[in-house]
Formats: structure tokens, C-alpha cells, sequence
């Protein structure tokens, strides 16, 4: 059995980020667009905001923010199967 060469070895893994990329693509799609919002906000981008900001940017209240954010990272897991 030959080992892997350099080339295969990247091949391989960037069908395996490929694979996950598209789960977790799929996982968003699940969301709602209030849940998208708050998620692609929060976490979709280089610098994470602090809550208290995206409450009043996003024209959330703190229960009602809370309450959508649990309930995304949730939706993300259970279709990611970690959950």
C-alpha cells in the first residue's frame, strides 16, 4: 500500500471541508429569516459583535433576542447532528 501523495492528501481534504461547507449550508437554510439574521450577523463575519449591539441594530429586545439565538444554535446542531 503506497501512501498518500501531497496532491491526494489535499484533494481528499478539501472534499471534506467541501462536505461540510454544504451541511452547513443546508443547516442555514433551515432557519428563519429573523434566526438567519441574528446568526449571519453574530457569527458570519470576522469580528463578533457583542449582543448588546445586535439587540438594538437588530430591533430585538433582550428576551426576544436570547430566545432566537438559543433557539438557532439549536436548529444549527440538531441538523448538523451534534445534537
Amino acid at each position: 500500500m503506497r501512501p498518500f501523495s501531497r496532491a491526494e492528501k489535499i484533494k481528499e481534504e478539501l472534499m471534506n471541508v467541501e462536505d461540510r461547507l454544504y451541511d452547513m449550508a443546508h443547516a442555514l437554510s433551515e432557519l428563519t429569516e429573523p434566526q438567519l439574521s441574528l446568526v449571519s450577523a453574530k457569527y458570519l463575519v470576522r469580528r463578533e459583535p457583542k449582543d448588546d449591539q445586535l439587540m438594538s441594530v437588530l430591533g430585538f429586545g433582550r428576551q426576544k433576542y436570547y430566545e432566537i439565538k438559543k433557539t438557532s444554535l439549536i436548529r444549527i446542531a440538531q441538523e448538523l447532528s451534534v445534537i
